[in-house]
């Protein structure tokens, strides 16, 4: 016998869709705070060009094991519940930095730190 699923209500969409603009906006911020003119990414490879090649032959291992570290502590989970805890974690992370920068955005009329 199957179960019926019942509809969202009214609120429960409008929440969803509020969610989901926080996330979306969470990401927006981030991506104009790494690929923007001042941003991240371009401030690493001015840096990274004015490097001596013997820091950038030390630093590559040492990010090779951050790079592992980070992956396993992602990947790794101990059951469902705890994939569902992280997973639930991650969204108020990302929704937080959206709020973060919607209240940039308003106050200051840029996304840019």
């Amino acid at each position: 016998m199957r179960e019926q699923h019942k509809t969202d209500t009214l609120i429960d969409t409008v929440l969803a869709i509020g969610q989901f603009l926080l996330i979306l906006m969470g990401l927006i911020g981030i991506s104009v705070q790494i690929f923007g003119d001042q941003g991240v990414l371009n401030r690493l490879l001015t840096k990274l060009m004015a490097i001596e090649s013997l820091t950038a032959v030390v630093a590559l291992p040492i990010l090779f094991v951050i790079f592992v570290v980070f992956k396993s502590w992602f990947v790794k989970t101990k059951g469902d519940q705890a994939a569902s805890a992280y997973g639930n974690f991650l969204m108020y992370v990302m929704m937080a930095v959206g709020a973060f920068f919607i209240f940039r955005y308003l106050t200051t009329g840029s996304l840019v730190i």
